[in-house]
């Protein structure tokens, strides 16, 4: 028998970044218990989130910084899934064809019956997330705000309060974030982002 991490394994290597309940019970001959206790270790390990209750997303190492897929990659088969005809917003499908000129900040769609928010969170606000970049590592505060979304803030100076201007503040940031991307000793350049999970909001 094979197992749900040979499974979303083989998903992959399809092409394929999501599945039901069903179809991985059919395909493995899991009991619904074995299932669940399995889909949560995946989950804990961020190789798994859920967006509604019995369908699955499967991240790849670079959708778990950004929290999960592109929406565009996997809202058709989840409108199917949950039965429902769905369209996009229309500043998204703009975004499609390239005649849009600023990226939408959630992903809209217009369905039928009122759906509540898919919400993908795998940092809670408040928790702490290790980011390496070429000058090392910077501890990420996460957070979430109403009308902006998730975001993640790293103090590079502190106490602000020492600063005599604003002026002063915004040049000392800017060269704080400049080196960021310097590589200090013993750190390859070019080194990226660590695999920190992020939140995403879909509407």
């Amino acid at each position: 028998m094979a197992s749900l991490d040979h499974y979303i394994d083989e998903l992959l290597s399809r092409g394929r970044a999501w599945f039901s309940r069903e179809e991985a019970l059919e395909a493995l001959g899991l009991s619904s218990a074995a299932f669940i206790v399995a889909a949560r270790r995946l989950a804990k390990k961020q190789r798994l989130v859920s967006p509604r209750r019995g369908f699955y997303l499967i991240l790849r190492p670079e959708d778990r910084v950004a929290g999960a897929p592109d929406p565009a990659r996997w809202i058709d088969p989840l409108m199917k899934y949950l039965g429902l005809d769905y369209r996009i917003s229309l500043l998204r499908a703009a975004a499609f064809r390239g005649s849009s000129h600023q990226a939408a900040m959630v992903f809209q769609v217009i369905a039928p019956k009122q759906l509540r928010a898919f919400d993908i969170m795998l940092w809670p606000p408040g928790s702490k997330v290790l980011h390496r970049f070429p000058s090392g590592s910077y501890e990420f505060i996460a957070g979430e705000e109403e009308g902006t979304g998730a975001r993640q803030m790293c103090s590079l100076l502190s106490p602000m309060s020492e600063l005599d201007s604003q002026a002063l503040a915004v040049a000392i940031a800017e060269k704080a974030m400049q080196e960021t991307g310097h590589a200090e000793d013993g750190v390859p350049p070019g080194a990226g982002v660590g695999e920190s999970p992020a939140s995403a909001r879909w509407r």
